[in-house]
């Protein structure tokens, strides 16, 4: 197998079973409490996007790595960590605001995963050596979509409530 295609598999399977995991189990749990309470622990995930700048530190990924690939998945994402962050301290101490916050993150948050996508094709980073780095994009990252879509199902699922 390629390392395109190595690394596809593990990518897809790990989104298959977060997605199951919170279809089957955290999804139904979080959807029996308030809306802000349950977009916590999903913002908490997202909160996590500042470690992708482990691919700035020497040594993490191949010298054949592209410097803007690297800069552009690294800073992006630290980016959206930023507002992940901002959005559950507003949502979680009931701050006016929050659901501003978690919409502004969530669009902030959903360009930078598009544009890390063509980032990562454009550059064909899946062709190069990248060490443990690997395990964000197979294991993190895919939780970090996961949670992301059901961020906006809570968000559209409420706005939809409060209209009816």
């Amino acid at each position: 197998m390629t390392p395109f295609v190595i690394g596809s598999t593990l990518f897809v399977f790990s989104l298959l079973i977060y997605t199951l995991i919170s279809i089957g189990y955290v999804y139904p749990a979080l959807n029996k409490i308030q809306w802000d309470r349950a977009l916590v622990p999903y913002l908490l995930i997202q909160c996590f996007r500042f470690m992708p700048l482990a691919l700035l530190m020497p040594g993490q990924v191949s010298i054949a790595f592209p410097v803007i690939a690297a800069e552009i998945l690294a800073y992006g994402h630290f980016i959206s960590a930023l507002f992940a962050l901002l959005a559950v301290t507003l949502v979680w101490h009931k701050i006016r605001g929050g659901r501003v916050a978690v919409w502004l993150f969530s669009l902030i948050g959903l360009s930078d995963m598009l544009l890390a996508f063509v980032t990562g094709i454009s550059f064909g980073v899946m062709n190069i050596p990248v060490g443990s780095a690997l395990f964000i994009v197979t294991v993190y990252m895919t939780m970090v979509i996961v949670s992301h879509v059901l961020i906006l199902v809570i968000l559209f699922k409420t706005r939809t409530n409060s209209k009816s």
